[in-house]
């Protein structure tokens, strides 16, 4: 009786390990990743420059740059970018008459890089209608008007670098230094400054405006 009690067990034991069968569960967390595009330009400082020609000294030489007429901006970009900036009319309009017009070219500019991304790594810049890259922050441009298309200030360098401009205001920090009538050449013929003194062009007494548009894109 005991043999076959124990003969029982066994075959018990056997015919549940026989039919036992793995068990599992499934199910699925979905994780999503939302990367919302931030996109920003800050005209930090300088967003109104003028020049005034009070002396014949300054008709003929022009007013070079001083820390008064620079215009400081930033850019917060979550992707690659890029800058056009041009004048929103084709000359400088007088205010008392607006039949007065000067030429545009008559204000000239140097870009100064003060951020973290640096030129001919992150950025590159080709001004105005240059057709090749422009690397000195000591090139003299004309101001000229906005067009689609051209006038792009700095944009993302990707000829010799897999760098990216997308950063803070840390990393994008800039400063347009402006003179007026100082009559100097740019490295592109095309962006050469007035080459007449003001007092050579024989100009109305007036105020002369127009406003300066700085565009932010992202670029692919």
């Amino acid at each position: 009786m005991k043999k076959f009690g124990t003969l029982l067990a066994a075959f018990a034991l056997f015919s549940a390990t026989a039919n036992a069968q793995a068990v599992s569960d499934r199910d699925v967390v979905p994780i999503a990743v939302n990367l919302n595009q931030i996109l920003r330009l800050d005209i930090l400082d300088g967003g109104n420059v003028e020049f005034t020609f009070s002396t014949i000294e300054q008709y003929e030489s022009g007013i070079d740059n001083d820390d008064e007429y620079n215009t400081r901006f930033s850019v917060s970009s979550s992707s690659d970018w890029e800058v056009r900036m041009g004048s929103e009319d084709a000359t400088f309009i007088g205010v008392d008459d607006n039949t007065h017009t000067i030429e545009l070219n008559n204000v000239g500019y140097t870009l100064e890089i003060t951020g973290n991304h640096v030129l001919g790594t992150e950025l590159l810049t080709e001004m105005t209608t240059s057709t090749t890259s422009w690397d000195s922050s000591n090139d003299v441009e004309a101001l000229l008007q906005y067009s689609t298309g051209m006038n792009r200030l700095l944009f993302r360098h990707t000829d010799t670098s897999n760098d990216s401009n997308a950063g803070d205001e840390a990393d994008n920090d800039f400063t347009i230094h402006w003179r007026c009538g100082t009559t100097e050449a740019s490295n592109n013929a095309n962006d050469d400054m007035n080459t007449q003194s003001l007092i050579d062009q024989g100009n109305a007494a007036d105020r002369y405006v127009t406003n300066v548009i700085f565009e932010l894109n992202a670029s692919n």
